[in-house]
Protein backbone atom coordinates (compact mmCIF):
# COMPACT_ATOMS: atom_id res chain seq x y z
CA UNK A 1 0.00 0.00 0.00
CA UNK A 2 1.63 2.89 -1.28
CA UNK A 3 0.76 6.20 0.87
CA UNK A 4 -0.65 9.29 -1.21
CA UNK A 5 1.46 12.29 -1.32
CA UNK A 6 -1.31 15.11 0.38
CA UNK A 7 -1.59 14.92 4.35
CA UNK A 8 -5.30 14.68 4.31
CA UNK A 9 -5.02 11.46 2.15
CA UNK A 10 -2.73 9.98 4.27
CA UNK A 11 -4.44 11.22 7.67
CA UNK A 12 -7.64 9.00 5.75
CA UNK A 13 -5.90 6.47 4.59
CA UNK A 14 -4.40 5.53 8.09
CA UNK A 15 -7.06 6.16 10.27
CA UNK A 16 -8.96 3.55 7.84
CA UNK A 17 -6.38 0.63 8.28
CA UNK A 18 -6.38 1.36 12.05
CA UNK A 19 -9.91 1.32 12.54
CA UNK A 20 -9.70 -1.95 10.95
CA UNK A 21 -7.03 -2.96 13.44
CA UNK A 22 -8.56 -1.32 16.92
CA UNK A 23 -12.25 -0.98 15.91
CA UNK A 24 -13.62 2.04 14.33
CA UNK A 25 -15.28 3.27 18.42
CA UNK A 26 -11.51 3.43 19.28
CA UNK A 27 -9.95 5.84 16.27
CA UNK A 28 -10.80 9.44 15.77
CA UNK A 29 -9.37 11.77 13.18
CA UNK A 30 -9.21 15.52 14.21
CA UNK A 31 -10.77 14.70 17.47
CA UNK A 32 -10.66 17.66 20.25
CA UNK A 33 -8.70 16.85 23.40
CA UNK A 34 -12.10 18.17 25.06
CA UNK A 35 -14.39 16.33 23.55
CA UNK A 36 -16.54 14.13 25.81
CA UNK A 37 -14.18 15.38 28.55
CA UNK A 38 -15.18 16.15 32.45
CA UNK A 39 -11.96 16.79 33.31
CA UNK A 40 -10.21 20.20 33.39
CA UNK A 41 -9.90 19.91 29.53
CA UNK A 42 -13.44 20.59 29.49
CA UNK A 43 -12.61 24.34 30.34
CA UNK A 44 -13.31 26.39 27.22
CA UNK A 45 -11.15 29.10 28.40
CA UNK A 46 -7.85 26.90 28.09
CA UNK A 47 -6.25 25.44 25.04
CA UNK A 48 -7.29 22.41 23.96
CA UNK A 49 -5.45 20.62 20.74
CA UNK A 50 -6.76 18.59 18.29
CA UNK A 51 -4.45 15.34 16.80
CA UNK A 52 -4.76 14.39 13.54
CA UNK A 53 -5.93 10.87 14.76
CA UNK A 54 -5.86 9.47 17.81
CA UNK A 55 -6.65 5.61 19.33
CA UNK A 56 -8.40 4.64 22.37
CA UNK A 57 -9.09 3.62 25.11
CA UNK A 58 -9.56 7.53 26.49
CA UNK A 59 -8.51 9.28 29.79
CA UNK A 60 -11.07 11.69 29.99
CA UNK A 61 -12.11 11.99 33.26
CA UNK A 62 -10.54 12.88 36.75
CA UNK A 63 -12.63 10.56 39.26
CA UNK A 64 -11.73 7.80 36.45
CA UNK A 65 -8.15 8.54 35.89
CA UNK A 66 -6.17 5.95 37.27
CA UNK A 67 -8.85 3.26 36.02
CA UNK A 68 -8.48 4.64 32.47
CA UNK A 69 -4.89 5.07 32.55
CA UNK A 70 -4.77 0.78 33.33
CA UNK A 71 -7.00 0.28 30.37
CA UNK A 72 -4.73 2.23 28.44
CA UNK A 73 -1.56 0.88 29.37
CA UNK A 74 -3.05 -2.84 29.02
CA UNK A 75 -4.32 -1.76 25.72
CA UNK A 76 0.06 -0.80 24.59
CA UNK A 77 0.67 -4.59 24.60
CA UNK A 78 -1.09 -4.39 20.92
CA UNK A 79 1.81 -5.58 18.54
CA UNK A 80 1.63 -1.94 16.85
CA UNK A 81 2.39 -0.28 20.59
CA UNK A 82 5.47 -2.60 21.05
CA UNK A 83 6.73 -1.91 17.12
CA UNK A 84 6.57 1.54 17.61
CA UNK A 85 8.11 1.67 21.21
CA UNK A 86 11.29 0.02 19.51
CA UNK A 87 11.32 2.84 17.26
CA UNK A 88 10.97 5.53 20.28
CA UNK A 89 13.80 3.59 22.08
CA UNK A 90 15.94 3.57 18.58
CA UNK A 91 15.89 7.16 18.21
CA UNK A 92 15.94 9.06 21.95
CA UNK A 93 17.91 6.02 23.11
CA UNK A 94 15.26 5.16 25.77
CA UNK A 95 11.70 4.91 25.69
CA UNK A 96 9.26 6.67 28.87
CA UNK A 97 5.52 6.26 28.38
CA UNK A 98 3.97 9.24 29.38
CA UNK A 99 2.15 9.02 32.99
CA UNK A 100 -0.96 10.60 31.99
CA UNK A 101 -1.98 9.98 28.78
CA UNK A 102 -5.22 11.46 27.16
CA UNK A 103 -5.03 8.14 25.03
CA UNK A 104 -3.48 4.97 23.47
CA UNK A 105 -2.12 6.16 20.53
CA UNK A 106 -1.55 10.16 19.21
CA UNK A 107 -0.21 10.93 15.63
CA UNK A 108 0.36 14.10 14.25
CA UNK A 109 1.43 14.46 10.12
CA UNK A 110 3.22 17.40 9.16
CA UNK A 111 4.04 17.22 5.57
CA UNK A 112 5.26 21.07 4.98
CA UNK A 113 5.16 23.25 8.06
CA UNK A 114 8.28 25.03 9.58
CA UNK A 115 10.44 23.56 12.12
CA UNK A 116 8.17 25.19 14.93
CA UNK A 117 4.96 23.43 13.76
CA UNK A 118 6.92 20.42 13.83
CA UNK A 119 7.76 21.18 17.51
CA UNK A 120 4.41 21.91 18.43
CA UNK A 121 3.60 18.26 16.59
CA UNK A 122 6.15 16.61 19.14
CA UNK A 123 4.55 17.98 22.16
CA UNK A 124 1.06 17.73 20.99
CA UNK A 125 1.86 13.85 20.28
CA UNK A 126 4.07 13.47 23.46
CA UNK A 127 1.07 14.91 25.41
CA UNK A 128 -1.65 13.20 24.76
CA UNK A 129 -0.72 9.55 23.88
CA UNK A 130 0.83 6.80 26.18
CA UNK A 131 2.99 6.69 22.66
CA UNK A 132 3.03 9.71 20.01
CA UNK A 133 4.07 9.46 16.29
CA UNK A 134 5.43 12.24 14.13
CA UNK A 135 4.80 11.58 10.83
CA UNK A 136 6.23 13.46 7.37
CA UNK A 137 6.78 13.35 3.75
CA UNK A 138 9.98 11.51 2.70
CA UNK A 139 11.04 15.08 1.28
CA UNK A 140 10.37 16.91 4.54
CA UNK A 141 11.89 14.29 6.98
CA UNK A 142 15.47 15.34 7.30
CA UNK A 143 13.72 18.76 8.59
CA UNK A 144 11.32 16.30 11.31
CA UNK A 145 14.64 14.75 12.16
CA UNK A 146 16.79 18.22 12.95
CA UNK A 147 14.00 19.50 15.43
CA UNK A 148 13.46 15.98 17.15
CA UNK A 149 17.12 15.96 17.31
CA UNK A 150 17.37 19.55 18.65
CA UNK A 151 14.97 17.82 21.83
CA UNK A 152 17.38 15.58 22.33
CA UNK A 153 20.36 17.88 22.54
CA UNK A 154 17.98 20.06 25.05
CA UNK A 155 17.61 16.86 27.26
CA UNK A 156 21.41 16.03 26.82
CA UNK A 157 22.74 19.48 27.98
CA UNK A 158 20.00 19.30 30.90
CA UNK A 159 17.86 22.63 28.93
CA UNK A 160 14.87 19.73 29.11
CA UNK A 161 13.72 17.68 30.83
CA UNK A 162 15.57 13.84 30.80
CA UNK A 163 11.98 12.30 29.56
CA UNK A 164 11.23 14.88 26.90
CA UNK A 165 9.68 13.49 23.84
CA UNK A 166 11.16 10.36 24.23
CA UNK A 167 7.50 8.61 24.15
CA UNK A 168 7.56 9.94 20.54
CA UNK A 169 8.77 8.04 17.33
CA UNK A 170 8.76 9.80 14.04
CA UNK A 171 8.60 8.42 10.64
CA UNK A 172 7.87 8.89 6.79
CA UNK A 173 4.15 8.21 5.24
CA UNK A 174 6.15 5.71 3.61
CA UNK A 175 7.52 3.40 6.57
CA UNK A 176 4.85 4.55 8.94
CA UNK A 177 2.52 2.64 6.44
CA UNK A 178 4.82 -0.45 6.25
CA UNK A 179 4.57 -1.14 9.56
CA UNK A 180 0.95 -0.86 9.41
CA UNK A 181 0.77 -3.72 6.63
CA UNK A 182 3.62 -5.38 8.91
CA UNK A 183 1.30 -5.41 12.11
CA UNK A 184 -1.88 -6.14 10.24
CA UNK A 185 -3.77 -9.18 10.87
CA UNK A 186 -1.87 -10.37 13.93
CA UNK A 187 -3.38 -11.57 16.94
CA UNK A 188 -2.34 -8.04 18.96
CA UNK A 189 -6.12 -7.72 20.04
CA UNK A 190 -6.38 -11.19 21.38
CA UNK A 191 -2.67 -10.37 22.80
CA UNK A 192 -3.82 -7.43 24.64
CA UNK A 193 -6.93 -8.77 26.14
CA UNK A 194 -4.98 -11.61 27.38
CA UNK A 195 -2.66 -9.42 29.43
CA UNK A 196 -5.99 -7.12 31.07
CA UNK A 197 -7.22 -10.68 32.27
CA UNK A 198 -4.04 -11.55 33.67
CA UNK A 199 -3.63 -7.83 35.21
CA UNK A 200 -7.06 -8.54 36.75
CA UNK A 201 -6.93 -11.75 37.93
CA UNK A 202 -3.81 -10.97 39.61
CA UNK A 203 -5.30 -8.10 41.50
CA UNK A 204 -8.23 -10.42 42.32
Amino acid sequence: MRPPRKSKQVQEQLTKVLKEMFGDTSVNSERPARQDATDTFRDFRTYAPVSDIVVGPYNLTREGRRADVKRIKCASRHWLISEITKVCQNQNGFFNENPNPRCLLAIEIEFSGPAKYILGDLMNASMMGLVGVVIGKLENFQKIERVRKYAQKLREVGKADPTLFTNVACFTAEDFTALLEATHGRDADGQARRYCADVESRRN
